[in-house]
């Protein structure tokens, strides 16, 4: 508020002394001169100006009053969102401390941040969890390569954090009906859950289980392709 007073009173003090026929006609030519020492005196002034009338306006009382009687719009609560951003230890030893840690968990997860998370009870629409898209991934995609994960822990991270399958790799021959089977599995954790999961199986044709593929488009990462079974 200070800030704005003294700007407005910079502005007023300027037109004022620019007022005066004589002045004004006596400082465009000294400006479009180009005199420096012009510009010095003139800002030099006006700031000086400025400076002494500062206090005494900032000395006058601003009062601010809210009505609570006359509240806003109600914002609808399902609005809002949350989510976790790997940052500091956000989510390594803050959400994420692995199978092995002491600290007590679910397949990695903590499990008092899924409790507290829990317990907000809030309304869950859409995806809500953690998405692991293996292609669009280059770290994901080499940890699959060195088998540290597969299909069947992916399904087991949705019981969890997990939103589904999501841009997995798979052998370009694998049959309807094992695909069928694993649609069914995601199908079952979301009802179990009650969330959405989703299935997105990348059959890449001419590939085996265990080797490489490699894709054109900038978006996909190379990548190993899994077993389904």
């Amino acid at each position: 508020m200070t800030q704005e007073i003294a700007f407005r009173l910079f502005r007023s003090i300027q037109c004022r002394i620019l007022q005066r026929s004589q002045v004004r006609r006596t400082f465009l030519i000294a400006f479009q001169a180009g005199s420096p020492l012009v510009r010095s005196l003139f800002a030099s002034l006006t700031l000086l100006v400025v400076a002494m009338a500062v206090p005494v306006a900032s000395a006058q009382k601003i009062h601010l009053s809210v009505d609570v009687s006359k509240p806003g719009a109600k914002i609808d609560r399902n609005l809002f969102g949350q989510f976790a951003e790997h940052l500091g230890h956000g989510v390594y030893e803050g959400i994420w401390v692995g199978p092995d840690s002491k600290i007590p968990n679910t397949r990695g997860i903590r499990n008092d941040v899924v409790a507290a998370l829990k317990a907000l009870k809030v309304r869950t629409c859409g995806y809500a969890g953690l998405m692991l898209p293996v292609l669009e991934d280059p770290v994901l995609a080499q940890r699959a390569g060195e088998g540290r994960f597969g299909v069947r822990d992916l399904l087991l991270y949705s019981s969890v954090c997990g939103t589904g399958l999501d841009l997995v790799p798979i052998p370009g021959d694998t049959p309807p009906e094992v695909i069928t089977r694993v649609i069914r599995d995601v199908a079952a954790l979301a009802a179990r859950w009650q969330k959405a999961l989703s299935a997105r199986l990348f059959l890449v044709p001419g590939k085996q289980p265990g080797q490489s593929a490699t894709f054109d488009d900038p978006v996909l990462t190379h990548c190993t392709v899994l077993p389904v079974s």
